[in-house]
């Protein structure tokens, strides 16, 4: 599903992306880090009343989510 996300940006003219992931998601975290993605930010954040830290993985060139398909 995100090679079609990443798919339909590069389609679209849209060239990078940023994901924005809570901390304490760490199977989330370890998803995007290993599709690539390198961390640029973090940032507190309210979620459902509490105040959660979130990290924001980027891809300056979104072709490289682009999977193939045979």
């Amino acid at each position: 599903m995100f090679s079609a996300i990443a798919k339909y940006f590069k389609e679209i003219g849209i060239t990078s992306i940023i994901v924005w992931v809570m901390e304490q998601n760490k199977s989330g975290l370890g998803f995007y880090e290993s599709m690539g993605g390198k961390e640029y930010l973090r940032r507190k954040n309210e979620f459902g009343g509490k105040i959660v830290n979130d990290v924001a993985y980027g891809w300056n060139d979104v072709s490289v989510l682009c999977i193939q398909e045979e």
